[in-house]
């Protein structure tokens, strides 16, 4: 430190002792007082002279000894501060190492240890006092902590492990030591990699030991001349280095300047060179033939077989994991069995071997192994692990394995046959081996043990492998095979399908976009990219090429389909529209998705495709009624949509009901079909044939239509009813089924008393009227009682459930409305309280439940009113609203039914039909004699017991063997190709293309006749989520229904219902349009489909003499408007020369 020349001199005097000085004084005052002597006074400056040198010499001294004293203490105390940092970090250290172990333990044993059986009952609040448990010692329970504590009580507190399974926890101690003492110093520089690479040589019989491939034609001398110079080449370039030119100013840039090397690429290249010297890299097909291998295929097709075992081999073990009814635990512990597994067959034979031996029976008792049939099975599990073992042990086995393909060690790892050899794999997994699923990491980690090196390197989508050797020594059989292989999905493009390639990116282009053939030039495309959509099919192109695993080959598979195009000429793409859609149009469908998965409503059109399913769409409300709405969606998330079956036992129950033919339909149409000595289906049929195929036909639809189930059904008005009247209904028509009777004013006591009924028929009645009267019955026989149930209707009206065939119920009502003139005396006003309106919303209520109850409604009875309107004294406003409830149905009655002297005939008797379909009508005339009944002629009908009755026909049809047609035409590309160049002639050109396809179809195409089931063209299937979404209705109102107090919840579900409802009907106008669509484009496509259509828009079931309309007026309209269309299009139509017929 420095100091000023003051303290300089206040040092030097301290320094000197006060003795010396004060001598020096005295001399000094003796020598003053005698001034007589001059010389003494010159003494006394000498001596203040060397007073201040020793003063300066004392004060250098202590500033060394100060600066020497502060450097000693700035060590020490940097010393004190690292022994601190050290001390953290080791204690750190050890935290660490014990959080490790303990989380790993905790693993363990939630891995091993099953589900409690039964729930841990908690201590009630008479146990608890000062909010502590007295049993647990923990605070009182409360809504959070309760919540939380469902993870600490999921497995039993008590767990009994295996013998092996106790030490586990200390062994993955051991093994995160090591781990974490060593991954600071995993650093491989170049020269680790070369002193790593020269042990690979360490045994000098490896080389010279190497067998050469089979198509090698170098000498042996060669040969081994060049594995030195491979070992010297792979010693000296022990990794990547890239050189730039330090000008670039943007590498990567297309205008770049300068050269980028790999030199990893290179040094491959020179490897491969030394190694397989011309052949290059070998595919596995070319090793496998070359090299002669225990336990691999020689062949290509073995190879590829012994392949798909290894891959069948690997998915059955994980069904066998993955089963559901297999423990969480087994679930999880696939890739710990596979360790385990590889593990055992090196040195887990021990244990097994010991497991074997009697003196073990203790350990056998654990795993649940003393019976004989799984001692057993230990025993052949043992054999599979030493046949394993032979393979991972042999270093020449696992090269081949690695130079072919990987998933062959699959095919020699065994499937577990218990559960218990499951656990005991279990005990014997370590860390020493990776728990991986992958074959090829568990294939280079066996190599690794063995000390055999290997690299890899992608380069163009290939991946390439080089097994490099190891240091030995080897077996003579064990010596790993040095070879360099290449590994692609496909084989290389070979010239004439690169070709084929082309021109088919050509005319996909031409195809799909408005550039002429001649305009797409492979060495020039920017008019493609120019355009928009061949824009979009290069960068489709562009991907494939780049990610595919098959490459640009995967165009010429039949397969293919991608977004926007596809390589077949006539196959429309599903998703092709999307390409003719503006951006405008797409984002409003984006959005629309979007807001359906929001639970929202979407404005405008529902997209085609990818909607949400209702599950999604139905949103939790918060609060108590999550509940209910999760029973809903997961009611809609298990729902399938299965196809109505029919009862194969109902020609059985129906034996003594109706009489059928002695025939049955199938029975006739075989016996037939023998009779005129042909086939139900030919192929290459003559004409003379297909004219015998159709009278078959015709003799089955006519044998069919008499052995046809039916069942008849009147509709009679006999007045007032008594046991007279039923008997003489029942002699009047005695193979009638079904009465439905009306306006019977009767009591109570005559239906109920059956010495009323018929011999053979029961009775069913309405008893609910106020005034105590029966207005309605309807009487049946007692043969269909096992197929009727009554249901309850609203009003006077009687109503049964019939059970037909194919799962089908019909539903009969019989109805009558009271025609009260004086209102005083009106029957509603009287006994309801209401207007005569009331009928039509009993009317209403009929159509609506049936329609809840997916019946077929027939609704039969006397109304007292004309629908038609032209009676002056019928309410207008009740036949708008009796119109309006029938919505959707066909009156079969369409003549007048009431007859009466002096009074003008009236059609005031109805028979409605939810499906018209092969029904007949006959009016009775009972308004005659000898039945007399008041006026009213009753009707009969005849309907199909079941759906209504198909026809058959004959189809002649080509079928085309795609697989054979693709696989002829690329066979054939090249010789066609070469004849059509030849050809100058456009006229000539275009003949020999029809030419060429004709000879395709012909080649691989037969055609066929058979018999089949007449079916509309126009006819659509109903869209998945269209039918999702009407289900999901019908399971809310089905809540709806059950709870018929509860409002809160009623309210949220009438809610949800509503915007489901909205959803259906956006879907059903969607589905109107596409169906319209499809009419318009079918139009579209020939002149002779006009006649087709219309033919299908206004065809009516006249079969067997029965009538019918369509029932649905947007469809009416749809056909009217199409038919317009096609007609007003036919005047534009141009004839037909005779040139061009061809």
């Amino acid at each position: 430190m420095d100091r000023t020349p003051g303290q300089r001199k206040r040092k030097a005097f301290e320094s000197i002792s006060p003795l010396a000085l004060e001598e020096t004084i005295t001399n000094g005052s003796e020598l003053i007082t005698n001034e007589s002597n001059s010389m003494e006074i010159s003494k006394v400056e000498m001596t203040i002279t060397e007073i201040e040198k020793t003063m300066e010499t004392n004060l250098n001294q202590a500033d060394s000894e100060i600066k020497k004293a502060v450097v000693q203490r700035m060590r020490a105390k940097r010393t004190e501060d690292e022994a601190k940092q050290a001390k953290i970090r080791k204690a750190e250290y050890e935290e660490r190492l014990k959080y490790l172990a303990l989380e790993q333990e905790k693993k363990n044993k939630r891995m091993d240890t099953p589900r409690p059986t039964k729930k841990i009952k908690r201590e009630t609040q008479k146990d608890l006092t000062k909010g502590l448990d007295l049993q647990a010692d923990q605070a009182q329970s409360t809504p959070t902590t309760r919540s939380r504590a469902k993870g600490k009580i999921r497995y039993k507190p008590k767990i009994i492990n295996s013998p092996i399974e106790m030490t586990r926890a200390q062994t993955i101690t051991q093994e995160h030591e090591n781990i974490n003492r060593t991954w600071n110093l995993r650093v491989d520089t170049p020269q680790t990699v070369i002193r790593n690479r020269q042990t690979i040589f360490l045994d000098p019989m490896l080389l010279e030991k190497q067998k050469q491939h089979s198509c090698d034609n170098r000498s042996r001398a060669q040969y081994l001349k060049d594995l030195e110079t491979f070992k010297k080449t792979l010693i000296n370039n022990p990794g990547i280095t890239m050189e730039k030119d330090e000008t670039m100013e943007c590498p990567w840039s297309k205008d770049k300047k300068g050269k980028s090397t790999n030199k990893k690429k290179e040094t491959f290249e020179e490897l491969v060179m030394f190694l397989n010297a011309e052949q290059g890299y070998l595919t596995p097909e070319e090793f496998v033939r070359g090299y002669e291998i225990k336990g691999m295929p020689n062949s290509k097709n073995a190879l590829n077989n012994r392949v798909n075992e290894s891959l069948e081999k690997r998915q059955n073990m994980t069904k066998w994991f993955t089963r559901p009814t297999r423990n969480k635990k087994y679930k999880l512990a696939k890739d710990r069995y596979l360790s385990a597994v590889y593990h055992s067959a090196n040195t887990g034979l021990v244990t097994i071997n010991k497991l074997l031996n009697e003196e073990e029976n203790d350990n056998l008792k654990i795993y649940g192994l003393t019976s004989p049939d799984e001692r057993n099975k230990l025993v052949e599990f043992k054999e599979q692990l030493i046949k394993l073992s032979e393979v991972i042990s042999n270093p020449h086995r696992l090269s081949a394995i690695y130079s072919t393909h990987t998933q062959i060690l699959d095919y020699h790892v065994p499937i577990p046959s218990s559960e218990a050899l499951v656990d005991l794999m279990l005990d014997i997994q370590t860390e020493s081996y990776p728990t991986s699923s992958k074959s090829k990491a568990m294939v280079k980690f066996l190599l690794a043990k063995h000390g055999v090196k290997t690299a890899e390197m992608t380069i163009d989508g290939e991946e390439k492998r080089i097994v490099m050797g190891g240091p030995g020594p080897y077996r003579e059989d064990q010596i790993p095979i040095l070879v360099a292989t290449r590994h692609v999905s496909e084989q290389e493009i070979s010239p004439k399908k690169e070709k084929l390639i082309i021109e088919m990116i050509r005319n996909i282009i031409a195809l799909n976009t408005k550039l002429n053939y001649d305009e797409i030039q492979w060495e020039n495309l920017d008019p493609v990219w120019k355009d928009k959509t061949g824009r979009k099919i290069l960068m489709e192109i562009v991907k494939i090429e780049k990610f595919h695993p098959k490459g640009l080959k995967y165009l010429l598979k039949e397969e293919f389909n991608a977004i926007n195009f596809n390589n077949r000429v006539f196959r429309q793409n599903s998703k092709t529209d999307d390409c003719q859609k503006t951006e405008l149009e797409l984002q409003q469908e984006k959005q629309a998705r979007l807001d359906m998965r929001r639970g929202k409503i979407p404005k405008g059109r529902i997209p085609d495709e990818d909607n949400c399913k209702p599950e999604t769409f139905i949103k939790f409300p918060f609060g108590r009624f999550n509940r209910v709405f999760g029973k809903i969606k997961s009611a809609l998330g298990n729902i399938k949509q299965d196809s109505t079956k029919t009862n194969k036992n109902f020609k059985k129950k129906l034996n003594g009901i109706i009489k059928v033919g002695a025939v049955k339909s199938k029975e006739l149409e075989r016996s037939k079909v023998l009779e005129m000595g042909q086939k139900a289906q030919l192929e290459n049929p003559s004409k003379e044939e297909i004219n015998n195929l159709m009278q078959v036909a015709n003799e089955l639809n006519k044998s069919k239509a008499n052995n046809h189930e039916k069942i008849g059904v009147i509709s009679t008005n006999p007045g007032q009813t008594n046991a007279t009247i039923f008997r003489k209904l029942a002699e009047l028509d005695p193979d009638t089924h079904i009465f439905l009777i009306n306006e019977m004013r009767t009591t109570k006591e005559i239906i109920n008393d059956k010495t009323c009924h018929p011999n053979g028929y029961n009775i069913v009645a309405n008893m609910t009227s106020p005034d105590g009267y029966i207005y309605t019955c309807i009487m049946y026989k007692e043969s269909l009682q096992q197929y009727i149930k009554q249901i309850d209707c609203a009003g006077n009206s009687t109503g049964i459930d019939l059970e037909c065939a194919e799962k089908l119920t019909k539903r009969f009502i019989s109805t009558y409305r009271h025609n009260n003139r004086d209102e005083t005396a009106c029957h509603y006003i009287t006994n309801y309280n209401r207007n005569k309106m009331l009928f039509a919303e009993w009317i209403s209520d009929h159509t609506r439940q049936a329609k809840k109850d997916k019946v077929i409604l027939h609704l039969g009875g006397d109304w007292n009113i004309d629908l038609s309107g032209k009676r002056t004294e019928d309410n207008k406003k009740l036949i708008e609203a009796l119109i309006k409830a029938t919505e959707g149905m066909t009156n079969l009655i369409t003549r007048n039914s009431h007859f009466r002297k002096n009074v003008a005939p009236s059609k005031i008797d109805y028979f409605f039909v939810g499906k018209p379909d092969q029904t007949k009508i006959k009016a009775l005339g009972w308004h005659k004699a000898p039945a007399f009944f008041d006026g009213h002629t009753s009707h009969k009908v005849t309907l199909p017991f079941g759906k209504p009755l198909k026809q058959y026909e004959v189809k002649v049809n080509r079928k085309i063997d795609r697989a054979s047609a693709y696989n002829y035409t690329l066979a054939n590309y090249t010789k066609w190709q070469t004849e059509l160049d030849a050809i100058l002639d456009g006229h000539e050109r275009a003949n020999k293309s029809f030419e060429i396809v004709n000879e395709i179809l012909h080649k691989n195409s037969i055609e066929v006749a058979k018999i089949t089931t007449a079916q509309s063209q126009l006819k659509q299937s109903i869209p998945s989520d269209t039918w999702a979404y009407r289900k999901a209705a019908d399971m809310i109102q089905e809540q709806i229904d059950k709870r018929p107090e509860q409002t809160e919840i009623r309210r949220e579900l009438e809610i949800a219902l509503i915007k489901v409802n909205v959803i259906c009907k956006k879907m059903f106008n969607r589905d109107s349009e596409n169906r319209a669509k499809k009419i318009t484009e079918t139009a579209n496509g020939g002149k002779t489909t006009f006649w087709e259509i219309v033919k299908e828009l206004t065809k009516t079931h006249s079969n067997l003499g029965t009538t019918s309309r369509l029932k649905n007026s947007k469809l009416n309209c749809t056909a009217t408007n199409i038919c317009l269309l096609l007609c007003k299009n036919l005047k534009n139509l141009k004839p037909i020369r005779r040139d061009q017929q061809e």
